[in-house]
């Protein structure tokens, strides 16, 4: 029962923050650059969470429970405040610039404060922390594969497209500032 309240709150947790900053990204004009892939790469990911959530929550992926000790599955608490605390963070400094598509703003900004200093994706970070944490609360290869194999095919398919976009927005400054960051951690120099 703990470990499914404490997956509960951590799933909670990441939907206020999402509804607590939508009034900053919904109703703002965009140019989409998205395409039907990426689309369904972003709607493969929430349904992947959602479902493998929804299933071990009503028992049904006993079948592919881990023996963890609880000092494992507890450590999954910790990640997941962290990958909280990062989200929470990246809807602040993006504030009206984020969007779930990839979308332009007419005047878009690039931001280069807060997590985005030394990281250019770090929304994908917490979203990685995130599954990482929901795999450890539940002790379930379901619960942490599922959303991950499709995280990392959003990952690997949308990035190109993403880091163009803000090259061809941004130009020199955005080439710069890829100079002094890193994709998902920061940068060692």
């Amino acid at each position: 029962m703990l470990y499914k309240l404490l997956f509960s709150a951590i799933i909670g947790s990441f939907v206020a923050i999402r509804v607590h900053h939508r009034k900053h990204w919904t109703g703002i004009e965009r140019t989409s650059v998205a395409s039907r892939r990426e689309r369904i790469l972003t709607s493969g990911i929430v349904i992947s969470q959602l479902l493998s959530a929804v299933l071990w929550l009503g028992g049904h992926l006993a079948v592919a429970d881990l023996l963890l000790p609880d000092a494992i599955r507890l450590s999954g608490l910790l990640v997941g405040i962290i990958g909280l605390v990062l989200l929470e963070r990246v809807h602040a400094a993006l504030g009206a610039n984020f969007s779930p598509r990839l979308e332009i703003r007419p005047d878009h900004t690039l931001i280069q404060h807060g997590p985005y200093a030394r990281i250019r994706h770090p929304m994908y970070t917490s979203g990685a922390l995130l599954i990482l944490s929901y795999g450890l609360l539940t002790a379930n290869l379901i619960v942490l594969l599922l959303p991950a194999v499709m995280l990392a095919l959003l990952v690997a398919l949308r990035i190109p497209d993403e880091e163009a976009m803000l090259e061809a927005t941004f130009g020199d400054e955005y080439r710069q500032w890829r100079t002094k960051s890193g994709y998902f951690l920061p940068k060692l120099s």
